[in-house]
């Protein structure tokens, strides 16, 4: 029986371990939220207070 809820982990040393380990971080990102890391994706931010919903 499933409570539905789900879990993951996964913790990186420092900054230079997200390079070296890129691509299974990048791997567990792609299946967990399903979205395709690619080199040139930008965070899209919208930070005007008028604009929140």
């Amino acid at each position: 029986q499933s409570t539905g809820t789900k879990a993951v982990g996964c913790l990186a040393g420092d900054a230079q371990s997200y390079i070296l380990f890129c691509d299974f971080f990048d791997r567990v990102i792609e299946s967990y939220h399903g979205y395709k890391v690619t080199s040139n994706a930008v965070q899209e931010s919208d930070f005007n207070y008028d604009n929140l919903k």
